[in-house]
């Protein structure tokens, strides 16, 4: 009996042995709960990421939309697009309903962009000056556009930042929420960002090209046509030379044929770019007008002090610039100089002054 009891225990601890190694290979095969737990966060947040890289990728053609010129054909086009794609009737390509998908969920995000910004009129007509100084439309559905931008932009990089704090601090609810109001504030000033750039460059581009502008229409003027037909034709001609300053004499005749005064078209003009020599130039255009003064005499000599200007701020960058070379001097070119020079010599001297070990 007790060779029997010996027996029948050994078979029952070798049961056990066998189950618990079935379990260790098993739990080795499926992985450990504590470690899948532990990876968890990793993997949400890396979900979470390509989540808000796709939202980033979204949204990242409503800056060109913002851009992009406003046109009653355009506008018509889409309307007949839109309803032709509801009625079934045609089959539109992938960029084509990427675009449908983009202006829908614009038409969403409209109302939360009218409750955050759509009720402060000074902000509004800050707004709107940035983007005639850009060269873009100024009217309310631009507007309307580029503040709904700002939204969609504030939730790609509040989204993308919130993942990347769940990411690196495994779920610290103060860190995602730092990453999430940091990615709103910085995602919704880019496009203000990107508008004031577009409108510096444009400012500077006016500037550079209004001397030869005026020299063109001094000639026109001086071969015998008038103000209208001189903005129209200088237009035409400085398509390549100015192209910024072209759409802006283009607008001049739109408006001029639409039924404007003079006084107000030239006025408009001044007032949507923000450059000083052009405002004093419709002025000075405006005054000859009325005081009925050679208007090409007038061109001629602001031309030439318009080059006068260009001429001595080239010689200001001048002369600042080996004021703002002397700091890269100092801390990124004498120092490697001074090793290359010095260093043998200090090498020499040690050699011959230390003693040997």
């Amino acid at each position: 009996m007790p060779e029997m009891t010996t027996t029948v225990n050994a078979t029952t601890q070798a049961s056990v042995a066998a189950s618990n190694a079935a379990a260790t290979a098993s739990a080795a095969a499926v992985g450990d709960p504590g470690q899948l737990m532990a990876l968890l966060p990793i993997a949400i947040g890396v979900l979470g990421l390509i989540l808000a890289l796709v939202i980033f990728l979204v949204v990242s053609g409503y800056l060109d939309m913002t851009t992009e010129e406003e046109s009653p054909i355009k506008n018509r086009l889409r309307a007949i697009r839109d309803d032709t794609l509801n009625g079934g009737r045609v089959q539109l390509t992938t960029a084509q309903r990427f675009k449908v998908y983009q202006e829908q969920l614009m038409v969403k995000l409209h109302p939360v962009a009218q409750q955050m910004y759509g009720k402060n009129d000074m902000y509004l007509d800050k707004i709107r000056i940035l983007l005639s100084e850009a060269g873009q439309p100024d009217s309310d559905n631009a507007v309307q556009l580029f503040l709904t931008t700002r939204v969609m932009f504030g939730l790609a990089f509040g989204g993308a930042l919130f993942f990347m704090g769940l990411v690196v601090s495994m779920g610290n609810l103060l860190l995602m929420t730092a990453g999430l109001i940091m990615g709103l504030l910085l995602g919704s000033r880019l496009p203000e960002m990107r508008l004031r750039g577009m409108g510096k460059r444009r400012r500077e581009e006016i500037t550079y090209t209004l001397p030869d502008v005026l020299d063109l229409m001094v000639v026109c003027v001086e071969a015998g046509l008038g103000l209208d037909a001189t903005v129209s034709r200088v237009a035409e001609e400085a398509r390549t030379m100015a192209p910024d300053f072209a759409k802006e004499l283009k607008r001049v005749m739109r408006e001029l044929n639409a039924g404007l005064p003079r006084q107000e078209v030239f006025q408009n003009l001044g007032k949507r770019n923000g450059v000083e020599e052009l405002k004093s130039l419709c002025a000075l255009v405006i005054q000859s007008d009325k005081m009925g003064t050679s208007i090409s005499d007038m061109l001629r000599v602001y031309s030439s002090d318009i080059r006068t200007r260009r001429r001595q701020k080239a010689e200001e960058l001048a002369s600042k610039a080996s004021v703002k070379m002397s700091l890269p001097l100092v801390f990124f070119i004498f120092p490697p100089l001074a090793i290359v020079l010095l260093g043998p010599m200090v090498i020499t001297a040690a050699s011959i002054f230390l003693p040997s070990g």
